[in-house]
């Protein structure tokens, strides 16, 4: 509710979003590399694509293909 929230509570809100979307990326791609090692690139669309974009160009978002992940 904007009469509620000012604009850098709705930042903060948005930039915490994104980096939560970007390690979920990045620990998905870490996931399909494990499975998969021998692929090398990384497409990415849709309205998400630059969150997408951002963990394919930032190698240290993406955890290492032996990296456990629990469920």
């Amino acid at each position: 509710d904007v009469e509620t929230v000012d604009d850098e509570t709705v930042s903060e809100i948005a930039l915490d979003l994104a980096r939560r979307q970007t390690v979920h990326i990045g620990w998905s791609v870490a996931q399909v590399r494990r499975r998969h090692p021998s692929i090398e690139t990384i497409v990415v669309a849709g309205l998400g694509a630059f969150l997408a974009a951002r963990v394919a160009r930032t190698e240290d978002t993406i955890p290492p293909p032996d990296f456990e992940i629990s469920s």
